[in-house]
């Protein structure tokens, strides 16, 4: 039987830009974070005056480069057991130039069962709670040197800004949202954005895009535009001055004499109102209804507010006009018309045979 060959594989890396999460985060280089840039601290009752780095996206990607706290890579492939990976943490910002050199002086030997299988790196670049800020992946395949030694390739990565850059605010912070706008400032829609432990997931794609909502455990809400450089703005005092309003086909009136109403339709199609009169005192009131087409109401049917039962006054040719006798109180009255010269559309009817709104009691 052909034993398996474990082969080594060296890795040189030349990065264009990197960072990368290994099997687990690496040991720090020194003492606790100093906190560093990334992180707003403010007590409960003040929050920060200004997020400029939620601007644009050139901004967050600026404040995520000084939020970096650690670069790690990754290697995987099909042809060996389980990942290899290295990584750098420090404790203050650093230069891009300082990240990459200490991403580009990553030396490191790996094993692979099979060397025909392409490997697939990964970095990342964290912040100091191994929060991904930067991404990029390479794919290689292994080139023999001598024997059961090879090499992998020169490997460049294009790092990209997370879809997601986290930032943190007072714990009091509960939940947040993203009023995205049109050219016009009006919202288009509105994206709820992930809060935990003072912190807000804020999605990359949307800074510039629109205003930043903020609420916090005591019922307050803190605005910012991201369109003007982050600047907080106020909450809208808007006054609510009174409504006009009516109920459609259902006209009312107060201890009137006469009521005379005309109607629209189309070709003898319209919709039949309803009368809601009130009255103090009982007293005959005259009633007439006609359509614009010339139809006349052929009578009107009368309920007392309460009652159950409709009774019918018809109109007595020549006449026009039905004097009813109301009781003090609200009736409501229907006018009743030949249905050839006047009647209500029928309803929609879709394919399937259901009404629109049709509710049968089940589910």
């Amino acid at each position: 039987m052909k034993k398996t060959q474990i082969l080594s594989v060296i890795l040189s890396v030349t990065l264009l830009a990197v960072g990368a999460f290994a099997q687990s985060p690496p040991a720090s280089s020194g003492g606790g974070s100093s906190g560093g840039t990334g992180t707003i601290v403010v007590p409960a009752d003040k929050m920060p005056t200004a997020l400029a780095f939620l601007g644009s996206k050139a901004a967050l990607r600026a404040f995520a480069r000084e939020s970096a706290r650690s670069a790690n890579l990754n290697i995987n492939s099909a042809g060996m057991q389980g990942t290899w990976g290295t990584g750098s943490s420090w404790d203050s910002p650093k230069s891009q130039e300082q990240i990459l050199s200490i991403i580009n002086a990553w030396r490191f030997t790996f094993t692979m069962e099979n060397p025909a299988d392409s490997v697939q790196a990964t970095t990342e670049i964290k912040n100091s709670d191994w929060e991904t800020l930067f991404s990029a992946e390479s794919w290689r395949t292994p080139q023999l040197v001598s024997g059961s030694s090879y090499r992998l390739p020169e490997l460049y990565f294009h790092l990209t800004l997370a879809d997601i850059i986290p930032f943190k605010v007072d714990r009091s912070v509960q939940w947040g949202q993203i009023k995205y706008l049109n050219d016009d400032g009006r919202t288009i829609t509105t994206v709820d954005l992930v809060v935990r432990n003072g912190k807000v997931y804020f999605r990359s794609d949307l800074a510039g895009k629109g205003i930043l909502v903020l609420h916090n455990n005591d019922g307050r809400t803190f605005l910012y535009n991201l369109r003007n450089g982050g600047v907080q703005v106020p909450v809208a005092s808007v006054q609510y001055m009174g409504s006009s309003s009516w109920i459609e086909n259902m006209p009312w009136f107060n201890n009137p004499s006469t009521i005379n109403q005309q109607v629209w339709s189309w070709n003898g199609v319209g919709q039949n109102p309803t009368f809601d009169v009130n009255m103090d005192s009982s007293a005959w009131v005259s009633f007439r209804t006609y359509s614009n087409e010339g139809a006349e109401a052929i009578g009107f049917q009368v309920r007392p507010q309460g009652g159950t039962n409709w009774t019918f006054y018809p109109v007595v040719l020549p006449a026009k006009y039905v004097p009813i006798q109301l009781t003090p109180g609200t009736s409501f009255i229907i006018p009743v018309w030949n249905p050839d010269e006047f009647k209500e559309p029928e309803p929609y009817i879709p394919e399937n045979g259901t009404p629109v709104g049709f509710f049968d009691g089940k589910g």
